[in-house]
């Protein structure tokens, strides 16, 4: 009987371990009631349990016939780089996938939030699905993760709340470009790096304009079309809400240029 028991514990204790040091993706409201035709947030966090996770992606699903998405907030996310950015799609999911070089061990760290407008009255349930989180080891383990949901009842008369993130009106922050040459990449071309961070809703995208024309939509590192000395690049980072900062690099050739025909005229 002693045995049994002891069986009994050995096992018990296994599967609590297993749990207990499991990683945790949870949404969570700013608010458990809301008035319909109300707003609330619901932040996606990660609690790491002390691992490093390196890479982790997922899904975030809401009905879309109760939920309108008003905005997705990333400025305040942990997730260094954006394999695929949370976006609003038809189907009420939203899915990301991100990573975070050298690891981050977090407890709740926020991954990205979601701004909801309410449509009728009645629970909603906020659920991640589909989650893969991977650990910071250099043999691309997979973590245990469990999950936690959220849900929001909706009420006729509930208070009504604004949600003050709703509304973003500082720019990204002030960043640099740096045009490199490498023959190990991309046969030698020239290339321009740059990134920037919004604290706010997050940054959405980049435009870069060669000599202020051929404005086009670009991510770092961007291939430039003019391969020559003479170069003047524009880059606008834009947030979610269209505030916009933007950064210049100009060749000292042109510099020159300039320079020289001024000597000329005057």
């Amino acid at each position: 009987m002693k045995k049994i028991l002891l069986a009994i514990l050995i096992l018990i204790s296994a599967c609590v371990g297993s749990f207990a040091y499991a990683s945790t993706l949870s949404v969570r409201s700013n608010l458990s009631t809301v008035k319909n035709g109300g707003l609330f947030t619901a932040t996606v966090l990660l609690n790491a349990e002390s691992k490093s996770i390196n890479t982790l992606e997922g899904d975030v699903v809401y009905d879309n016939s109760n939920l309108e998405v008003e905005k997705v907030l990333i400025g305040n996310s942990f997730v260094s780089f954006w394999i695929e950015k949370p976006r609003v799609t038809n189907n009420g999911v939203i899915h990301f996938a991100g990573i975070v070089p050298g690891g981050v061990s977090v407890d709740n760290g926020e991954i990205f939030s979601i701004v909801f407008r309410t449509r009728t009255i009645g629970n909603e349930i906020i659920n991640i699905k589909n989650a893969h989180l991977f650990l910071n080891d250099s043999q691309g383990t997979e973590d245990k993760v469990t999950i936690s949901n959220a849900t929001i009842s909706v009420l006729k008369d509930a208070p009504y709340v604004e949600d003050a993130t709703i509304v973003d009106k500082t720019a990204p922050e002030p960043f640099n470009i740096e045009r490199i040459s490498d023959p190990n990449l991309y046969n030698g071309a020239h290339v321009i790096i740059f990134s920037t961070q919004d604290k706010g809703t997050g940054v959405d995208h980049y435009t870069v304009c060669e000599l202020s024309v051929d404005c086009v939509r670009a991510e770092s590192p961007y291939v430039l079309s003019k391969q020559n000395p003479f170069y003047y690049i524009v880059v606008n980072a834009y947030d979610v809400d269209g505030n916009t900062t933007t950064s210049t690099i100009t060749s000292p050739w042109l510099y020159a240029v300039g320079l020289f025909i001024v000597t000329i005229i005057c």
